[in-house]
């Protein structure tokens, strides 16, 4: 019964701890810019990047392609739902 009180007050301690650790706001640190240089050239010694360089020139591609399909549909359908002109002028009626 003992042990099991000690648990028991053990567990709250460290409950209560870890909700204020927790609890505590993170302050950040400053970065220099010494960091910010030597961040950048090890990111682009190892090419990390790269599978990233073709996405927007990718994505253009397919919405220049998705428009002018599109844009073609439109066109089919403005040019069939058109009346057709008349060829001669109506007769006025008097």
């Amino acid at each position: 019964m003992m042990l099991h009180n000690r648990v028991r007050s053990l567990c709250a301690v460290l409950a209560a701890s870890a909700v204020f650790a927790f609890s505590a706001p993170a302050f950040s640190q400053d970065v220099t810019e010494s960091h910010l240089k030597a961040a950048r050239a090890a990111v682009a010694a190892i090419h990390a990047t790269d599978p990233f360089d073709n996405i927007l020139p990718q994505a253009a591609a397919a919405l220049e392609s998705q428009l002018i399909q599109k844009n073609r549909r439109n066109e089919s359908a403005s040019t069939e739902d058109k009346p057709k002109r008349r060829t001669t002028r109506p007769r006025p009626t008097a």
